[in-house]
């Protein structure tokens, strides 16, 4: 009797030590780590909270552009990245990995000096700084010219709109964006079918009406499984995403 208790106590131990080591392990792996990046020309930083993920980076890829990474990831924290300009009125862009021509400018305050401009992010990409520009107006929407690149076996869509500004970068007109699906209800299928259209129209750019060059772009969701309700896909726009 007394060596099976003395048997059972040194498993009892063992395999409390054994979850303690297994705990900690688990703690240092996922444990918060404060973590900075700064880009090799030193314009772009990213700073923040890491939880056992891949650290940040920062990357030139040309044209002013930078990637913060790790990109497409969602962060549990918030991740600040500043930029430092010469030029102190400048807007931060970021860029839709599915429309890439299009820049989108994202909300953007000033940081303790001038020429410091902070992005507070949960999802990491590519951003540049660009001269904001004053834009505002409304588009006829080409949706008959739309309706010849409908996919057959189409669930939903989802339209992005964009003008080509002055310094030869497209940004998009956000308010004009367009969802819509089979019912109201944007399915996302089982691939995606992207189509393309430019044209030349009306516009007013820092209050004054020229004439832009305007893309459309659409990513559809198309199931070949034969759900798809073709150009009904096109026609009910605001539904969600299942």
């Amino acid at each position: 009797m007394y060596n099976g208790g003395m048997q059972k106590s040194t498993y009892y131990v063992l395999g409390l030590v054994g979850l303690i080591v297994v705990l900690t392990m688990l703690f240092f792996l996922k444990s918060p780590e404060f973590e900075v990046a700064v880009s090799d020309d030193g314009m772009v930083m990213v700073e923040g909270v890491t939880w056992g993920s891949k650290p940040f980076s920062v990357h030139g890829v040309g044209e002013d552009v930078y990637e913060v990474h790790p990109m497409g990831v969602a962060l549990e924290d918030s991740a600040r990245v500043t930029f430092f300009s010469d030029v102190h009125e400048m807007g931060v862009f970021w860029r839709d990995a599915d429309f890439s021509i299009l820049w989108h400018e994202v909300e953007t305050a000033l940081g303790t000096a001038e020429g410091q401009f902070v992005v507070d992010a949960r999802e990491l990409g590519s951003y540049r700084l660009l001269m904001p520009v004053e834009v505002s107006g409304d588009l006829t929407m080409p949706f008959d010219v739309f309706r010849d690149f409908v996919p057959e076996d189409a669930v939903g869509f989802r339209m992005a709109v964009g003008y080509l500004a002055e310094d030869g970068v497209y940004r998009a007109l956000d308010w004009m964006h367009q969802t819509g699906g089979c019912g109201g209800v944007i399915q996302r299928g089982r691939e995606e079918v992207y189509s393309e259209v430019e044209v030349v129209a009306p516009f007013f750019v820092e209050g004054e009406l020229v004439n832009v060059d305007i893309v459309y772009l659409v990513e559809w969701y198309v199931d070949a499984s034969g759900e798809g309700c073709g150009e009904a896909a096109f026609e009910v726009f605001g539904g969600v995403v299942e």
